[in-house]
């Protein structure tokens, strides 16, 4: 929405430093012409009169290779000397033509005007006390050497009476007037400074330095024609005048010639390659034609040149908001503020960066009082703060002004409509939509936005004459299409819908949106396999598309394939290791799985492609897992420094605070989060708990209540209270807030909070009876399922139990312990369903034990007891320390004739003091098996002994 306007430097300062300091020195070149010169074996006057004649041709670097050459043959060659002082003063190389004029003079060269040469010199210099002690102006002195540097002397030390010596030795002198022009300027009159440097021109015209300021005072006249004519005839007079090219090229920004100004400063920048004014000027171009990235570049090179240039950081702050870098912007544009802080677009440009923050009352008195409060970018910071604190009429008044002084800036339309559908106003939004569609030819943003606006409305018609509109500007662009498409799957014609998707994908085999839209059809159709072809012909187009290969991943992760996914997600990242949607998804993947190395793996591998700080959250949260609050804390701090301004930052730092013992240090980090967003109930919540965690149990509760009172829809209040009551042992009240928390969030972590709350309480049934009640409300929500069907298959009643089992196994076939779980409840109800279920959750997860023991155990109880060692030994070898698993082995080895393995096993299980519920049966067999092991001995005995 903001379209800043930035300063394209500071204004013109009509001061004699500012006429000759603004071009610095420029590297000679051309060793050629020396090179010719010493080869012809020319004595120190050849090249005097060599220099000569360059300098009639205008051709002053040949000029001063030639003097150089000549000052090689004879080192004190006093007007060697002072010629090329005189050419260095041409160029304002003032240092090196310091040295030469100084060296001239040591010589005794008589050149009249070398006193005034040093003169302007040592001011150009900075150095007018020089000036005043080494160059007298004794009586008898020249009329036309005393007025000039009487006229220099009154600009140096601000003697009024040595420039009326001047002006009474010589009236048309062109220093006086010169000096006088400068002090008319400084008095704001322009006219009449104009009107003495005409005075000045007219008794010498070839002085370029009279012609620059003219050009500047009738630039600040706004006469452009005139000073670009003034700054031609300085280049005229000195063509690597590098200054007047900058002049010049400000003349066509302000006129927005941009391609005049471009020319200007490319010749600027081949002069003096390390100009900062003609390298900012050049970023300033490029962020005029949008070209963002390219002034970003030249804005890095301009401020490694001069750290301290206010108007390079000003730019950098707009250029890093269009990139979106907020926080390099607000360091940037604080910079400027701190130095000056009365400068009005810097603080509006702070301003923004400080509303997309969040911080609106914070941007809100940065733009207070100022004096150009009606100007476009204040009104439409002040429209954007108003529509991010949900004021939409106040929005809609500032973003109207706004518009009627920028009538044809699109983005303004675009945050105009938005306050108006905000505030209801759906026909001024579609009026503001369509404005910025016609502005806005290059884009297609305020078009989609117009077709899904008469969506939402219902007005298929309307859309489809938009989407017929922008087809008919881009007949070649799939995206029209695709438009056509969802309008026709909003009008339910499926069939159409295709038909559009399917063109836009004959324009654009590669656009990913259409596939997406037809594979999202396809799975409506109950086909993946033809949603996956969609995008597996975009790969066989551009293999490098990640996107495609994320989607695919998509899809498998639905149908709960995880290696399929993995694979997917692996082939995403080797297309486009800059894709930081890849590294985030493997790394929360594994974060899922628990598996906390992998995550942390991952998430470094995107911190190191990306740079983004995100990642550092990721890590944060993977440590936790070890339980390496330590690390987290560590992780959490970097996460801060990278995003500052973000409160989750501070929030999951103070989380990792409160882990490794730090409560005051968590409860600083959860002030600098409400610092950051005073409203926000999760850190108002985490500060109650942490207050009651301290000792402080009553401010704490009251805290929690105060929220509840201030925002009574949001959870965070109730879950702090059911925390502090829980930790405080009154698990049956917790339980009971936890379920008006739950039921506020519809949140099933929280009703299955409130379960562990009357679990803890000694209250099972009414666990039970809460589980069933989010049930009935919530029949989808499966992890609520899961848990209300352990705790009837605990509570010994296996139908109910199996009843839920057998619903999470028909919506997640793929899932091992659903399916393990279901296997085992079939086993003892008796269901010959059993081992089909068993062997299925076996081939999904082949190596857990769980799997391999429910498996083995049906096995035995079919009388397969050889086929079932195979898995339960397995089981056994996986998970020693399981009893059950245990006591099946002996089981199934008794069964398989192993009577000597199975006592082994038995005496081994039965020797430890463990209890579990099988214990008793295992007991009976042992005895059993002892038995008749002693019985078999008996038979044995009497057969050998005959009796």
């Amino acid at each position: 929405m903001i379209d800043p306007e930035i300063e394209t430097e500071p204004k013109p300062r009509i001061t004699r430093t500012h006429l000759i300091l603004i071009a610095a020195a420029f590297a000679i070149t051309g060793l050629a012409w020396g090179a010719y010169y010493w080869l012809t074996n020319k004595d120190a006057a050849d090249y005097l009169q060599a220099a000569e004649t360059y300098t009639a041709q205008g051709d002053t670097r040949s000029a001063i290779i030639a003097l150089k050459n000549a000052l090689q043959l004879e080192p004190t060659h006093a007007e060697a000397r002072y010629r090329l002082g005189k050419l260095y003063v041409g160029i304002h190389d003032y240092l090196a033509a310091e040295k030469e004029l100084k060296l001239a003079r040591d010589n005794n060269h008589a050149a009249p005007d070398l006193p005034l040469l040093l003169a302007r010199t040592w001011l150009a210099l900075g150095q007018p006390e020089r000036f005043l002690d080494e160059i007298p102006v004794p009586d008898g002195t020249q009329p036309e050497l005393a007025a000039p540097l009487l006229a220099l002397r009154a600009d140096a030390a601000g003697a009024e009476v040595s420039l009326q010596q001047a002006e009474t030795l010589r009236a048309d002198d062109a220093e006086t007037l010169l000096t006088r022009a400068m002090m008319a300027a400084a008095d704001h009159a322009p006219e009449r400074a104009l009107a003495l440097v005409d005075r000045a021109l007219g008794v010498d015209t070839r002085r370029a330095e009279l012609w620059m300021f003219r050009g500047d005072l009738q630039r600040q006249a706004r006469q452009t024609a005139e000073a670009q004519t003034a700054y031609r005839k300085a280049l005229e007079l000195e063509p690597d005048n590098v200054a007047a090219r900058i002049a010049l090229a400000l003349t066509h920004l302000e006129a927005n010639a941009l391609e005049p100004a471009a020319k200007e400063l490319r010749e600027a920048v081949k002069l003096e390659p390390n100009n900062v004014m003609a390298r900012y000027l050049q970023a300033l171009i490029d962020f005029r034609q949008a070209r963002i990235p390219d002034a970003q570049a030249k804005l890095q090179q301009v401020l490694k040149l001069d750290p301290d240039f206010l108007p390079g950081h000003l730019l950098s702050g707009a250029v890093n908001l269009a990139l979106g870098n907020r926080n390099i912007a607000l360091s940037h544009l604080t910079r400027v503020v701190d130095r000056v802080a009365e400068h009005p677009q810097a603080r509006k440009l702070l301003a923004v960066a400080i509303a997309q923050g969040g911080k609106l009352d914070e941007a809100t008195r940065q733009i207070a009082g100022l004096k150009d409060s009606d100007d476009l970018l204040t009104l439409s910071l002040r429209g954007d703060i108003a529509l991010r604190q949900g004021d939409p009429a106040t929005a809609r008044r500032y973003l109207e002004q706004a518009t009627a002084l920028s009538p044809d800036n699109p983005n303004l339309q675009l945050a105009l409509a938005q306050s108006r559908m905000a505030g209801g106003d759906q026909e001024g939004a579609i009026a503001a939509l369509e404005r910025a569609a016609e502005l806005d030819t290059d884009s297609t943003r305020p078009d989609v936005l117009l077709v899904q606006t008469h969506l939402q409305a219902g007005r298929t018609a309307q859309a489809m004459a938009v989407i017929d509109r922008l087809q008919k500007a881009r007949p070649r662009d799939p995206l029209p299409h695709n438009l056509r498409g969802i309008a026709h799957i909003a009008n339910k014609e499926t069939g159409r819908a295709r038909a559009s998707f399917a063109e836009a994908i004959e324009l654009d085999p590669t656009f990913l949106p259409a596939a997406a839209n037809l594979a999202r059809l396809d799975l409506m159709d109950k086909n993946p396999a033809a949603a996956r072809g969609r995008f597996e012909a975009i790969l066989a187009k551009d293999p490098r598309n990640s996107r495609a290969h994320i989607a695919l991943a998509d899809l498998a992760m639905a149908d709960e394939n995880e290696r399929a996914y993995l694979d997917h997600l692996g082939k995403a990242k080797q297309a486009n290791a800059k894709d930081p949607t890849v590294y985030f998804l493997l790394a929360r993947y594994w974060l899922g799985k628990r598996d906390s190395a992998k995550a942390i793996a991952e998430a470094r591998s995107g911190l190191d492609a990306t740079g983004r700080g995100e990642f550092h959250e990721i890590m944060g949260k993977a440590h936790l897992l070890n339980k390496d609050a330590i690390a987290a804390a560590n992780a959490f701090g970097k996460w801060v420094e990278a995003s500052p301004e973000n409160p989750m930052a501070h929030y999951h730092l103070a989380e990792a605070q409160h882990l490794n013992g730090a409560t005051s240090d968590a409860l600083r980090s959860l002030d600098q989060v409400l610092a950051l967003a005073p409203d926000l109930a999760q850190a108002i919540g985490a500060k109650a708990t942490l207050l009651a965690e301290s000792g402080r149990a009553g401010e704490g509760l009251k805290l929690a209540a105060e929220l509840q009172r201030k925002q009574p829809q949001s959870p965070a209040g109730f879950v702090a209270e059911a925390e502090i009551l829980a930790k405080a042992g009154r698990y049956a009240e917790a339980g009971d807030v936890f379920v008006k928390a739950a039921e506020l969030a519809r949140d099933n972590r929280l009703a299955l909070r409130a379960h562990e709350a009357f679990v803890r309480a000694g209250q099972s049934q009414r666990s039970q009876a809460w589980l069933e009640r989010w049930l009935a409300a919530n029949p989808d929500d499966d992890p609520v399922r899961h848990s209300l069907a352990l705790t009837q298959l605990r509570a010994g009643k296996l139908e109910e139990a199996a009843a839920h089992y057998e619903h999470l196994f028909n919506e997640h076939p793929r899932n091992a312990v659903v399916a393990n779980n279901l296997a085992w409840l079939y086993s003892e109800l008796k269901d010959s369903r059993a081992l089909q279920i068993a062997e299925q959750a076996h081939k999904l997860d082949p190596d857990n034990p769980a799997t391999l023991d429910t498996l083995g155990w049906i096995l035995v109880q079919r009388g397969e007891a050889r086929r079932a060692l195979q898995y339960l030994s397995k089981a056994h070898t996986q998970a020693p320390a399981a009893p059950e698993i245990h006591y099946h082995l002996a089981a199934a080895q008794a069964a398989a004739g192993d009577r000597k393995a199975a006592l082994a096993s038995l005496e081994r299980l039965l020797d430890g003091r463990q209890t579990f519920p099988q214990k008793a049966e295992a007991t009976r067999l042992f005895e059993r098996l002892n038995l008749k092991t002693s019985v078999d001995r008996s038979l044995a005995f009497a057969k050998t002994h005959g009796t």
